[in-house]
């Protein structure tokens, strides 16, 4: 698979291989393992991208606007659904009319075609489906709702 492999595995955080990098924004499915662990990782993240972007394009200065922003997944099904979620954010987003499979960025290509995911310690996601179809069923059901939902927002009156 051409997907890059968004595997961490450190003393104080694991990144799940649950992933999605868009031209403006990503989305990353990670546990903590000890406190401060998802900060510490966002930090390094965000300084080692930052100094790599400003070399390559001879700039300086701030490239993010902001802090991350982090929720606590509490829930089995919430799991479940940020995953169908970020596997295909390029699809709900980017206004793409190809499905998630097809964004090089994600890590849906690698569930549905199991291509890596056996290396990873757990697979607290797959697990969960008769399989890889299962799975690719209950993802883009998902993300046609997300989609339509998002359209629909635009419609909506507020104060």
């Amino acid at each position: 698979s051409s997907t890059p492999h968004l595997y961490l595995q450190m003393s104080w955080l694991k990144l799940f291989v649950i992933a999605c990098l868009n031209p403006n924004h990503f989305h990353l499915i990670i546990k903590q393992k000890q406190d401060g662990g998802v900060v510490s990782f966002m930090q390094k993240i965000g300084t080692g991208y930052t100094n790599y972007f400003n070399i390559k394009q001879k700039r300086s200065g701030a490239l993010f606007q902001g802090k991350f922003k982090a929720i606590h997944i509490d829930s089995n099904a919430y799991l479940l659904y940020l995953s169908a979620y970020v596997n295909s954010n390029y699809f709900i987003h980017m206004q793409s009319e190809k499905n998630s499979a097809s964004w090089p960025y994600s890590s849906f290509a690698d569930y549905i075609t199991r291509a890596g995911v056996s290396k990873y310690d757990e697979n607290i996601i797959l697990s969960q489906f008769s399989g890889a179809s299962d799975y690719r069923r209950f993802v883009e059901n998902n993300a046609f709702y997300m989609k339509e939902k998002k359209n629909l927002q635009k419609y909506l009156l507020e104060e």
